[in-house]
């Protein structure tokens, strides 16, 4: 099973040279049964508001039966706080459906939550990193949520040096760990 986010889809605003930047992401799966190639496993999941950038990160589970998609263009808490949105696959009607009633909001104005993902590999625990712009005071930092909604073990702060931001990757912290 294969995930994958193209945070700039979107069409152009009326009347504007700028494209909406919504976002959308795409799940396949390879049939090798009759067809021999990837297809689509579900329906096309899509942003939800103009310069979301839906499908910035994207994690799968180990099963394949979770995803996890940030919006870093999100505003919901504030300019580009940004978002994910984790969806659980139902077999039986092929589709993904939203876990949680909706989006785990990044906390932070210009911290792009959802940049970096990570999800464990039952689909029950998901780690969200926060990257703010580089202009901004705040340090980055990864926070893990229990089925997408609750923080189970504080935050990781990932400052380094003396200007106390950096880009990082997620895949060395063990989210399967059943240490709190």
């Amino acid at each position: 099973i294969l995930a994958i986010g193209a945070p700039g889809y979107g069409d152009f605003v009326p009347n504007t040279p700028v494209q909406s930047e919504v976002g959308i992401a795409f799940v396949f799966q390879f049939s090798n049964r009759s067809s021999n190639r990837w297809e689509a496993l579900g329906q096309e999941l899509h942003g939800i508001s103009t310069v979301d950038r839906f499908g910035s990160g994207i994690a799968l589970a180990g099963n394949g039966d979770v995803v996890a998609i940030g919006a870093t263009g999100s505003n919901d808490n504030g300019e580009d706080s940004g978002s994910v949105r984790v969806f659980r696959y139902n077999n039986s009607t092929s589709t993904w459906n939203l876990v949680g009633g909706g989006s785990i909001t990044g906390h932070v104005v210009q911290g792009h939550a959802g940049d970096t993902i990570a999800v464990s590999q039952d689909g029950s625990r998901v780690v969200i990193g926060v990257t703010p712009s580089i202009e901004s005071d705040i340090t980055g930092f990864a926070e893990i949520f229990e089925m997408g909604i609750f923080l189970i073990g504080g935050t990781f702060d990932l400052s380094v040096g003396g200007h106390g931001w950096r880009r990082w990757s997620l895949e060395r912290i063990d989210v399967n760990s059943q240490e709190r």
